[in-house]
């Protein structure tokens, strides 16, 4: 069912939680713990797979980046190399002036400053003032000392509103604002001193101020929107955009030029960076065949302009900052970083990892996981989530289910009534016959020869020493999730097609003979239910809803209904129970909640992704992995190294210590870059991802 049916239910699901507990039967507090309660950490892509949003570096070594929920990411080594920063609720816009002091804007209309690089963080008052559902943005931050700085964003709803600009002389004791009247939304600003800033956004919006108080509009060739601004000296400034221009000013704005640049005519930069007055480098999103990566140089202030940085990796670069006329940083979707230290002549990037959506996720063991994505994809770790390597999986279909009895047997299912089983722990994948043509959504095996796997229109297969046959269902479900806690043992849950038949919602099936026939259960919940867990052995189960609800049950026969996530509408969408009672579940919100006991209470972990989590498996109440889109892996509870890759696209490889491999673009309609071998050609279209190169 779609998103948009799925919360349309919402009205419906309202009006029965009123009753739900009168009628539900409770379920004990059966755990000690509840799983996930230790720090989250990023496994792929590395160094993270959020989206970067502004950078600023103080120095050639040190540089903060922003868009990382609840943290700033940082370099001391030029971008070799990254580490995060704690900070709540994170950074939006960033200036640093030295190499300690940093100023950023974040949600909720939040200033922070800190003077010990990002080790600790102090929070400022805005004077903005917006009440809900109004919301505060910063689009960009400007310090050209550590007392002096300006702010600028917009104050809007589900669009960008009027802009503001704001301003602070005491190292942000106390910010004024300084917003002239019926400007439109900001996102960028740069000071090159303490009173002279220009400010750029939508509707080719630029304005400038000479005394650091007054601003007014300035006169530009163009009237669409405008990026990242950048000055060097007072009289020398470009803007990136709109679309593949640049504009500048060398007269201190009296005159705008627009300058075409190699970027196609569909491209768009959105980032640029100006260490002299003749050097700059614009970054964002080229056009060829796909939306993919670009950077662009020009040497004469922006009269001619060739390619500087041409990856093909799907996606955009948003931001850049140039710390010296040598040394760059660009920063863009998926978490990709990518730094120069001669001019733009070569790029190196410490990203590495893929970006293909990943929905399931199945973890044997404490050291080893499966994660099934798109286009066929598998990524296999042994050592913890240390290293994901790419297996051939001989499919190039969708794969939304994964099931592994053990570290060498697993079991996936897709679209299009995929099905795949490995017996040498992803070394080889062999396809399974598969007795129908609907798309597969979950599979659970509780044992190396027996699996049940379900999907769309009642589909439920069972498939027993390799060999699958379609057990006949005549009611009128999705089915989304299953979870066989025996061989003997399993349940399902989905969704009924009509409307009409409401009460039906969130429905239920268990099974006593392993799948073969089935019987309806009472869930208690009038919404679509997308995951189930039950722990091994037992008949403690729980599921999960599209509106933020756990359905559990202590003896599978009796179920209630607890509201574990109430912080927006955001879906459910996988689950996993390591113990009776003990689980964590994911949101499409890129949200993780965990509960001691069944769903009565529970916490929302602290975000790192605002990316959709699709997939969750826990393999004891300390250990668990999280998949979803992006390709975004996360782990609890495990201390791995990270691996560092170094890119140099020259030669056109990623060359990787633990694994060799190199990132590719998939088609356009995916938006997504995958990995594949470093000795092997670029693909066209979703060729079999093979082992890493030894």
């Amino acid at each position: 069912m779609s998103r948009i049916r799925a919360k349309a239910a919402m009205l419906v699901g309202l009006i029965f939680m009123a009753g739900v507990a009168a009628i539900a039967a409770p379920v004990p507090a059966l755990a000690a713990g509840a799983p996930g309660s230790s720090p989250w950490s990023w496994q792929n892509p590395l160094p993270v797979g959020n989206d970067l949003g502004d950078i600023s570096c103080p120095t050639a070594s040190v540089c903060y980046v922003g868009g990382v929920p609840g943290a700033v990411l940082v370099t001391n080594n030029g971008g070799a190399s990254w580490f995060t920063r704690p900070v709540s609720p994170g950074v939006g816009a960033i200036s640093c002036p030295t190499e300690l002091v940093c100023f950023a804007g974040s949600s909720n209309n939040t200033l922070l400053h800190t003077i010990d690089g990002g080790g600790t963080w102090t929070r400022q008052t805005s004077p903005i003032q917006a009440a809900p559902p109004l919301i505060v943005a910063f689009g960009g931050i400007s310090c050209p000392n550590v007392s002096t700085c300006f702010a600028v964003g917009s104050v809007g709803s589900m669009h960008p509103g009027p802009g503001f600009i704001i301003a602070t002389t005491n190292a942000g004791t106390t910010w004024v604002e300084q917003t002239p009247s019926q400007i439109g939304p900001l996102g960028s600003v740069a000071c090159p001193d303490a009173t002279t800033c220009y400010a750029s956004g939508s509707f080719g919006e630029l304005m400038a101020t000479k005394d650091g108080k007054t601003w007014s509009s300035q006169q530009t060739p163009v009237n669409d929107d405008l990026g990242q601004v950048s000055c060097h000296g007072l009289t020398f400034c470009a803007v990136a955009g709109p679309g593949n221009q640049v504009i500048t000013t060398s007269d201190g704005g009296a005159t705008w030029v627009a300058h075409a640049t190699v970027a196609t005519l569909s491209g768009a930069l959105t980032g640029i960076a100006c260490p002299t007055v003749s050097a700059c480098i614009a970054v964002g999103m080229d056009n060829h065949t796909t939306a993919d990566m670009i950077a662009v140089a020009t040497s004469d202030g922006g009269s001619t302009w060739q390619t500087s940085y041409d990856p093909r990796i799907a996606g955009w670069l948003n931001r850049i900052a140039c710390a010296s006329a040598m040394t760059c940083v660009a920063v863009g979707n998926h978490g990709w970083i990518a730094a120069t230290s001669n001019g733009g002549t070569t790029w190196f990037s410490p990203s590495s990892g893929i970006s293909t959506p990943l929905h399931a996720v199945s973890c044997p063991s404490e050291q080893v996981c499966f994660a099934a994505g798109d286009a066929g994809t598998v990524l296999a770790t042994t050592n913890g989530g240390g290293r994901w390597y790419p297996t051939t999986t001989g499919t190039a279909a969708s794969l939304w289910g994964i099931g592994c009895a053990s570290a060498a047997q697993c079991t996936a299912v897709g679209l299009g009534g995929t099905i795949i089983a490995t017996s040498d722990g992803g070394v080889h994948w062999a396809a399974v016959a598969s007795p129908t043509s609907q798309d597969l959504f979950g599979v659970s095996c509780p044992s190396a020869t027996h699996c049940v796997a379900v999907g769309q229109y009642s589909t439920v297969l069972v498939i027993d020493n390799g060999v699958a046959q379609n057990i006949p269902n005549i009611n009128p479900y999705t089915v989304f999730g299953v979870s066989c806690p025996s061989t003997t043992t399993c349940f399902f849950v989905g969704s009924t097609e009509s409307f009409s038949a409401f009460v039906q919602y969130g429905a239920i099936h268990s099974s006593a003979d392993g799948g073969l026939t089935w019987t309806t259960q009472t869930s208690h919940d009038p919404n679509d239910l997308r995951a189930i867990s039950c722990s091994a052995g037992t008949t403690v189960c729980s599921a999960v809803d599209t509106l933020g609800n756990m359905v559990s049950s202590a003896d599978g026969v009796n179920w209630s209904m607890h509201a574990i996530h109430t912080t927006g509408y955001d879906f459910l969408r996988g689950v996993s129970c390591p113990a009776p009672g003990a689980c964590i579940a994911v949101t499409d919100g890129g949200e993780i909640v965990s509960t001691p006991d069944g769903g009565i209470t529970a916490q929302t972990q602290p975000p790192l992704t605002g990316r959709e989590l699709f997939g969750a498996s826990c393999p004891s109440v300390s250990v668990c992995t999280v998949v979803g889109d992006g390709g975004v892996i996360l782990s609890s509870g495990r201390q791995v190294a990270a691996v560092r890759c170094v890119t140099n696209y020259r030669r056109g490889s990623l060359l990787c210590p633990a694994a060799r491999y190199r990132l590719a673009p998939v088609p356009w309609y995916t938006g997504r870059f995958r990995a594949i071998p470093s000795h092997a050609p670029t693909p066209t279209y979703f060729p079999a991802l093979r082992k890493p190169a030894q």
